[in-house]
């Protein structure tokens, strides 16, 4: 059997037309141990979870090698993986991959998408950095637009959050700044033309090598290291095992969530969205978030979780997948947050005494509750 974490890269069911599979949703934290428990010869990351759900773990991947289960990287989180961890057995495929693999980009937000849930299979809501890239390179080669256009776009696209990347927002900001007009027409039309993103030729190419190889390749794999043990590896794997003793599902249920961080999935995805719309907000209105601002926010984070010292900022960081991409984003949002908070207080003010009266209803209900006979 080979496992394939699949969804907004490419659609489940033509990739299901290339390779007999068992496809699973973007992989996360203690998915790939999750697919252990299926017994594959092989297992192949195209999309995985960025940002607000913890990233799948190198070191699960190492575990999964060193168990004897090739692992194969493309595409997206699939590539980014596969770059760092090539020297230790697992194979990248694809043009992604090698840009990773050779530093032409080394951010995790050039693959990120923003995309629907999995009854909306994962739908698109924005475009990759990466496509962008690979459209304009094409454009340039095509002669439809010239290495300064071409240049000008990538980096238009590189400043805009990947919540809010598409080509038609790049090609308008460009637009805006005086790009040239013909140019940026010609490059619209190209783009839709539906020339398939360099992310999807890159998943069909994992796809057909996979299909192409036969039992023999796939026997199980050798690999001349051993995984360190050590504490966050071992709560994973229990983790992991209870939920087959449980029969529970992975992440995605609010009882993990709340043994886990202390509150249901529904609170975090609020928080989430506050995070959004501070993000859109302050860009309509033109607020930014000083590095004053955001480096006193981080000092605040860091008291009121008792990371005193930077090792231990540093531990969890690591222990828990958070970036350096992922903390500086976060803690912009909080700052951004605070300063609309001031910036809109009047209007707060006005609705609170609204709000508190509502929030009255569930303990209004107790004490009716308690006092009936």
């Amino acid at each position: 059997m080979i496992c394939v974490f699949l969804g907004p890269t490419m659609p489940v069911d033509a990739a299901r037309r290339i390779l007999d599979a068992e496809y699973l949703p973007p992989a996360g934290r203690g998915d790939v141990l999750r697919a252990m428990a299926l017994r594959p010869r092989a297992i192949a990351i195209v999309d995985g979870y960025f940002d607000t759900v913890p990233s799948v773990w190198h070191k699960e991947i190492l575990v999964a090698m060193q168990r004897g289960v090739h692992v194969f990287g493309a595409s997206s989180m699939g590539a980014l993986r596969a770059a760092e961890l090539h020297p230790f057995g697992m194979v990248g495929i694809g043009q992604v991959y090698e840009w990773y693999r050779d530093g032409t980009i080394d951010a995790d937000d050039e693959v990120a998408v923003a995309h629907g849930p999995a009854e909306f299979a994962f739908a698109r809501l924005s475009d990759s950095l990466v496509d962008i890239r690979d459209a304009c390179g094409a454009a340039e080669s095509a002669g439809i637009i010239s290495q300064e256009t071409a240049a000008t776009l990538v980096s238009l696209a590189r400043a805009d959050h990947y919540v809010e990347r598409s080509f038609r927002r790049t090609l308008n900001a460009a637009r805006h700044c005086g790009g040239d007009a013909l140019q940026l027409e010609a490059m619209e039309q190209f783009v839709g033309r539906a020339r398939p993103g360099v992310k999807e030729r890159d998943a069909r190419m994992l796809l057909e090598t996979l299909a192409r190889i036969d039992d023999d390749e796939l026997a199980p794999l050798q690999v001349d290291y051993e995984v360190e043990r050590t504490v966050f590896l071992e709560r994973l794997e229990h983790e992991v095992e209870q939920e087959g003793l449980s029969g529970t599902p992975g992440a995605a249920t609010d009882e993990i969530e709340v043994a886990g961080l202390g509150e249901p999935v529904a609170v975090l995805r609020k928080k989430v969205l506050l995070r959004l719309l501070a993000r859109r907000e302050a860009d309509r209105i033109g607020m930014h978030a000083s590095e004053a601002e955001i480096r006193a926010g981080v000092d605040d984070f860091r008291r009121q979780v008792g990371l005193y010292r930077q090792s231990d900022t540093e531990a969890w960081a690591g222990a828990n997948g958070v970036t350096n991409e992922i903390f500086e984003r976060f803690m912009r949002d909080g700052a951004l947050i605070s300063k609309l908070e001031r910036f809109y207080g009047h209007q707060i003010d006005a609705e609170l005494a609204g709000q508190m009266r509502v929030s009255t209803a569930d303990r209004w209900m107790d004490q009716v509750t308690e006092a009936e006979p």
